[in-house]
């Protein structure tokens, strides 16, 4: 896990701060925890799933797609 690759996938939004509430803030795990805690981090950074996808492993873009789903207002 680098700062270079939350720079690069987040550009803008990038934020020191919560690039290290996304390695520290959830405590102490082992490391293919924090790759999947880190892959969800940075989809609820980004604004459109189709920049996202790319980031998430299949278990976590179900669970993105799920929360998106259930944020959506109802269609008419």
């Amino acid at each position: 896990m680098s700062r270079d690759l939350f720079r690069d996938s987040l550009g803008d939004r990038f934020d020191i701060r919560r690039f290290h509430e996304a390695l520290l803030g959830s405590g102490s795990m082992p490391l293919f925890l924090l790759e999947r805690h880190v892959d969800w981090f940075i989809a609820q950074e980004k604004d459109s799933w189709f920049i996202v996808v790319p980031m998430l492993s299949a278990e976590n873009l179900k669970k993105y797609e799920e929360k998106k789903a259930s944020q959506s207002p109802p269609a008419n």
